[in-house]
């Protein structure tokens, strides 16, 4: 075997797994999390306007400047230290690079990187390719949310912490934590002298009058919390990873290093694009309307699932809808998927493969929904998804 063990593994993602039977039972894909909807005409005609300008060659490492300006503008208002767009950003080639390079920033052997479950399994991937181990702590529903045992949270803090992840808004929950949980959390990382890493890509996904929380807003979190976001989700463009890290300086310039010899730098014409379009956006209530079309989807999907005699933990915020199939007696969430895909029609993820093996059994009676996708191709899986309740 020629091949490194960290990637000898033959199995692929649940998301390859997933959609390659959607396509052989010619199922609707509600798995992955990718708009089927065209984005804004004036992100796409930024991103020409780009190219015709000639910006077709390397963009400075960090990030081309209009772009970090345009993210330091749309930020600034949003965190209580200021942001300067040459020292406390970095453009990355999506959120995923982001959690990657900041992995091989500050993660060495040895080190231990605690992860909310279920979690986005690039998460433990990056902490175990930069030779760190991976802790959990699992959300559980109840009383209508998920939230995690703080006892349990502070026992896995110790001297070879070196970072958590906090991905809130959270996928595939829809969790947006509190400022109580940040706070706590925040004090458990000022005491053994720990990094948050914030993957806040639903930012602007947030539903029924909720607000988004930042940890880098918590008392003494400044310096000790690196915020992940990306204009994919946002802007529906998940093909063009544009991410970006902001942070202080110092953790700036380490992940730059990192970064040099991961990417170098993003593409050009893109970046400029969406520069142009966080202008727009701001000017046109972009968010706002982006925001209220994702709830009535949610609100649709809901609707469907609720007349299928599956329980919904309904979602605060993202594009995601976790529900509980143990009306229907499977044996886990991989059984009820494949029966879901093939005899129904429609395709979600199980989501057990996002909890650690000793925690997997917490995913059995749950699957995960998408709907990022247009009100017919909704419309049409709630039809499909009618043969549940008469089966």
């Amino acid at each position: 075997m020629l091949t490194a063990k960290r990637v000898s593994s033959p199995q692929k993602t649940i998301f390859a797994q997933m959609t390659a039977l959607a396509k052989e039972y010619n199922a609707i894909n509600l798995g992955q999390g990718f708009p089927n909807m065209p984005c804004a005409s004036f992100i796409k005609e930024f991103a020409q306007e780009g190219i015709h300008k000639n910006l077709n060659q390397y963009a400075p490492s960090s990030g081309l400047p209009l772009l970090t300006q345009a993210i330091a503008n749309l930020y600034s208002p949003q965190f209580s230290n200021p942001i300067d767009p040459a020292k406390n950003i970095t453009v990355t080639v999506g959120a995923t690079e982001a959690i990657f390079a900041t992995c091989q920033a500050f993660v060495e052997e040895g080190d231990e990187v605690i992860l909310f479950e279920p979690f986005y399994d690039s998460y433990p991937a990056s902490i175990k390719m930069a030779g760190g181990t991976p802790v959990y702590i699992p959300l559980t529903y109840e009383n209508d949310e998920w939230v995690f045992d703080r006892d349990e949270l502070e026992k896995l803090f110790n001297n070879n912490t070196k970072l958590i992840f906090i991905n809130t808004p959270h996928n595939p929950c829809g969790k947006i934590f509190t400022t109580e949980e940040l706070s706590f959390i925040a004090q458990l990382c000022l005491k053994y002298n720990v990094l948050a890493v914030c993957d806040e890509v639903y930012e602007y996904m947030i539903f029924d009058n909720n607000q988004h929380q930042r940890m880098a807003n918590m008392e003494g979190m400044a310096e000790h919390t690196i915020t992940i976001s990306s204009a994919g989700k946002t802007f529906g463009v998940t093909g063009w990873k544009i991410g970006w890290i902001i942070a202080n300086d110092k953790w700036i310039q380490a992940i730059c290093e990192a970064r040099q010899w991961i990417s170098f730098s993003v593409a050009t014409p893109l970046q400029y694009g969406i520069a142009k379009a966080i202008e727009k956006a701001q000017q046109n209530d972009f968010f706002t309307t982006m925001q209220q079309e994702y709830q009535q989807k949610r609100d649709l999907l809901i609707n469907c699932l609720q007349k299928s005699n599956l329980q919904v933990c309904k979602p605060n915020a993202t594009y995601f809808i976790m529900a509980d199939h143990s009306d229907y007696n499977f044996s886990d969430d991989v059984a009820f998927c494949e029966y879901l895909t093939k005899e129904v029609g429609v395709t979600a993820i199980p989501p057990s493969f996002f909890y650690s093996a000793s925690h997997r059994h917490l995913a059995k009676n749950y699957v995960r929904f998408c709907f990022c996708k247009d009100e017919e191709t909704l419309a049409n899986a709630g039809k499909k998804l009618e043969k549940l309740h008469k089966k």
